[in-house]
């Protein structure tokens, strides 16, 4: 079994603990508003593709293997969009609902 941390923003913070994703889950709420869930599962396949339906609103933090491949999977992203600058790639918003959006700024280092 492989143990899986990942945090989520605290725009998702209400609809992640609206349902239960997984028997082994654990839910941390942070004091930032923030989530932090913990599976065990085994394998990382399914749960990483899942992760990155989330976009830039969730970082896995746990295991490190899961970490690098996520970075490795969205490098090859950005790539795949040309060239980038360093700075503000877009202004996007962030959340699940109108009445619950932040104005963000994407970087890219």
């Amino acid at each position: 079994m492989v143990r899986v941390k990942v945090r989520f923003h605290k725009s998702l913070a209400r609809y992640l603990l609206e349902r239960h994703w997984h028997p082994s889950q654990k839910n941390k709420k942070l004091k930032d508003g923030s989530l932090e869930l913990v599976f065990e599962v085994a394998g990382t396949k399914e749960v990483k593709t899942w992760i990155m339906g989330f976009g830039s609103l969730a970082k896995v933090l746990e295991p490190a293997s899961l970490v690098k491949e996520m970075k490795d999977d969205l490098g090859r992203a950005l790539k795949s969009y040309g060239k980038l600058k360093n700075g503000p790639v877009e202004n996007c918003y962030e959340g699940t609902t109108a009445g619950n959006m932040e104005r963000t700024q994407v970087f890219i280092s």
